[in-house]
């Protein structure tokens, strides 16, 4: 009788069950159904907010992505989103949209570097190293991935720890890339030499490499490895700063000076380089910029003008002048003659006091009265040239390539001006014109002393 019982409840509650399970299954086809249409809807939408993306319509694509979204998560349209928010610079919001993507996938090395990508650009590293980390325990063979954390390290100033990823990746490949990161790694390390051995590796060595070598040359005292590549980089001031030390450790004064005019720096420390350099040799920058060394540099002697013109000496205040200046009173020199020249009218006399206001510094008036002797025709060539040299020094750089170009073209004293015109060139980083000038000057003239100069600036800057 019991088990007749038990029987008759077991087969109740198993026709019972039937319409129960037929409910479940129902309501699951049902909810399939509609999450199908929910994801036929989203797709739609994404395919309009493609449709504008690749039409450049920004703000339709962004529209019709969240209308994507509010049906179903779907993954593309969080993907496409997230590209348009980081085109527009709203990286914040393509952050979270990964993030929705790495809840949805949390397996997909493409979402944590697409993320970490993205904290890496708002300079946020420590979260950037964890996406990447992330990315790499999932994938290890993701070799850009591996670069951008060496990258970071070296950023974050943990050289050592970006050392341990970048040499993983030069024991797999020869990469410029890779050589380069460890280069500068060394270099941080002060570890010069494998800075060196890094950069010698490189199949293209650019003019950055170039300055990175001449650094870790200088840094290890070998001053000559360090101007031979500093010398092949496009001068900067840090460029100048080194050349001018390792010259000035080289002992030669007159270089370092040079660089250390073109460094146009003013820390006590250089000011203090740049005093011994002068205390050690007086050196002359371009050829005829001061009055010790102005007829050397080819500007007529004002002795030949007085010479040539004996018969000026009758009238008092001329030969007053003629007086002060060869007792090298210069300010009285110029006194009587402009005394002189009002008196007599004589304009040919402004060429001797252009000439005594050049011998005592007075450049703007100096300027003014060669420009004065050159619009009447006076000493025109002799003009141009004493001009071009005040230019220099005012380091009125055009004016002076201008005014040695006419001198030269008057067949005035022409491989100095050749040459003051390649300096004038050279203080404007026209390389090429002062090439020209230089080599026209090694090669043609002369003058034993300009021709040794010439070649000493094309050896220390120029390769011919």
């Amino acid at each position: 009788m019991k088990k007749t019982v038990l029987i008759f409840i077991s087969l109740f509650f198993i026709v019972a069950s039937i319409p129960m399970y037929q409910y479940v299954k129902k309501k699951e086809a049902d909810y399939n159904k509609e999450q199908a249409k929910l994801q036929s809807k989203s797709k739609q939408y994404y395919n309009r907010a493609f449709d504008c993306y690749q039409k450049n319509q920004l703000y339709e694509a962004k529209q019709n992505l969240d209308q994507s979204l509010s049906y179903y998560k779907y993954d593309k349209s969080y993907i496409l989103r997230a590209v348009i928010y980081e085109e527009s610079n709203q990286l914040d919001k393509a952050i979270e949209d990964y993030g929705e993507l790495i809840k949805i996938d949390e397996k997909n090395k493409k979402y944590y570097n697409s993320r970490g990508y993205l904290y890496y650009k708002q300079k946020k590293y420590d979260q950037a190293l964890k996406d990447f980390d992330q990315s790499l325990t999932l994938n290890k063979n993701q070799k850009d991935i591996q670069y951008y954390t060496g990258l970071i390290y070296q950023i974050k100033k943990e050289y050592k720890k970006s050392l341990e990823v970048i040499n993983e990746l030069i024991a797999q490949e020869e990469n410029d890339d890779y050589y380069i990161l460890a280069a500068e790694d060394y270099f941080y390390l002060k570890k010069y030499k494998k800075t060196i051995e890094m950069i010698n590796k490189c199949t293209n060595k650019d003019e950055y490499l170039l300055e990175l070598l001449g650094d870790s040359y200088y840094e290890l005292k070998d001053y000559k490895s360090a101007l031979n590549y500093l010398n092949q980089v496009t001068p900067s001031k840090n460029v100048y700063y080194k050349q001018a030390l390792c010259y000035y450790y080289l002992k030669d004064y007159e270089q370092a000076l040079v660089c250390f005019g073109k460094y146009d720096g003013n820390d006590k420390k250089i000011q203090k380089i740049i005093e011994d350099c002068k205390k050690q040799e007086n050196v002359i920058q371009q050829e005829g910029v001061t009055n010790e060394n102005m007829q050397s540099s080819g500007i007529q002697k004002e002795s030949d003008y007085i010479e040539s013109n004996k018969e000026l000496l009758k009238y008092e205040n001329y030969n007053k002048a003629v007086k002060y200046y060869e007792e090298k009173n210069y300010e009285q020199a110029i006194v009587y003659l402009k005394k002189y020249i009002k008196e007599t009218q004589n304009q040919e006399a402004k060429y001797f006091l252009a000439y005594l206001y050049h011998l005592s510094d007075q450049v703007n008036q100096a300027i003014q009265m060669y420009s004065e002797c050159i619009d009447h025709g006076i000493q025109k060539g002799n003009c141009y040239y004493s001009r071009g040299i005040l230019y220099l020094q005012k380091k009125e750089y055009k004016k002076a390539v201008n005014d040695f170009q006419d001198s030269y073209d008057l067949g005035i004293k022409k491989d100095y001006s050749k040459y003051n015109q390649g300096v004038a060139y050279m203080n404007q980083s026209l390389f090429k014109e002062s090439t020209k000038c230089f080599i026209e000057v090694r090669d043609t003239s002369s003058n034993e002393e300009l021709v040794s100069k010439a070649k000493d600036i094309l050896s220390r800057y120029y390769v011919t």
